[in-house]
């Protein structure tokens, strides 16, 4: 009986049969060499249901994502990014010894998603420069203008994708200050101060003290009427840049507007005693 088991395993190893979650991973690999991201995922995610701690599947899951990243519509970019990193978390989580190797990875696709927001915001750049020109040459013309208008749209949305490049950017490495600023001043072209707000606080956050950022920044929150915002941003830049009269008429004017006015006059007298 022994060697009747023994010759029908030694056969089933010659015939290459393999358990079936391993048959599908492998099926779940090729669809995915082939771009068939849909067939993969689907199949990953069937597999995750009966083996939800299979570090293979998780490592599959964000090469999926990061493959649907690549080829998706700029408002489905971020949510596969996003994806892509939690599902490489879980790989870690579940498989420690793999964390150099997917951090290579994050290294690799930030530095690639940064080239990215560059060319996007060159080209961003490329046409609203002829935007704005073709508009000075035919003001008069009513199809024309209407041609502008429908370029400046499309400069407008070159500039939001070229902020969400960088922003994955920052999602792959979050202590990347020159992506911050870069995703930050993408939003100002495209005329989204607001947005720009929080990339530029992260820039602050991990690059440290930087004068430009902080006028930038303290001049969104006043205009936005952020003052419990702008104080502790104010009086920290004050602090770092001493002889910039701007900062202090910034906190000044914050301090007022916030009713403390005692404050206000206190720093006042710090200034001209200084």
């Amino acid at each position: 009986m022994r060697r009747l088991l023994l010759f029908v395993a030694l056969v089933f190893a010659v015939q290459g049969i393999v358990p079936e979650s391993q048959a599908q991973l492998r099926r779940a690999n090729r669809a995915l060499e082939r771009g068939n991201t849909e067939e993969a995922l689907s199949l990953a995610n069937e597999m995750l249901e009966e083996d939800p701690d299979n570090h293979r599947v998780w490592n599959l899951l964000a090469r999926i994502h990061g493959s649907q990243a690549s080829t998706s519509p700029m408002d489905e970019y971020l949510m596969h990014v996003e994806a892509m990193i939690e599902a490489y978390n879980k790989v870690i989580e579940l498989r420690p010894q793999e964390e150099s190797d997917i951090g290579n990875r994050m290294i690799l696709f930030s530095s690639q998603s940064f080239n990215k927001g560059i060319e996007e915001f060159n080209y961003a750049i490329a046409v609203q420069s002829d935007t704005l020109n073709a508009q000075s040459d035919t003001l008069n013309a009513q199809s024309d203008t209407l041609n502008a208008q429908s370029d400046t749209l499309r400069w407008v949305q070159h500039f939001r994708d070229s902020a969400k490049y960088f922003q994955a950017s920052t999602m792959a490495l979050p202590d990347s200050a020159g992506a911050y600023v870069n995703w930050a001043f993408a939003l100002l072209r495209a005329g989204d101060e607001l947005g720009a707000a929080e990339p530029m606080a992260k820039a602050l956050e991990y690059g440290g003290p930087d004068e430009t950022l902080y006028d930038l920044l303290a001049r969104i929150y006043l205009t936005k009427g952020m003052e419990a915002d702008a104080l502790p941003l104010l009086e920290e830049a004050v602090e770092a840049y001493p002889e910039n009269a701007n900062l202090q008429d910034y906190l000044l004017n914050a301090y007022n507007v916030s009713g403390q006015n005692d404050r206000a006059l206190e720093k006042y007298a710090e200034a001209v005693a200084d």
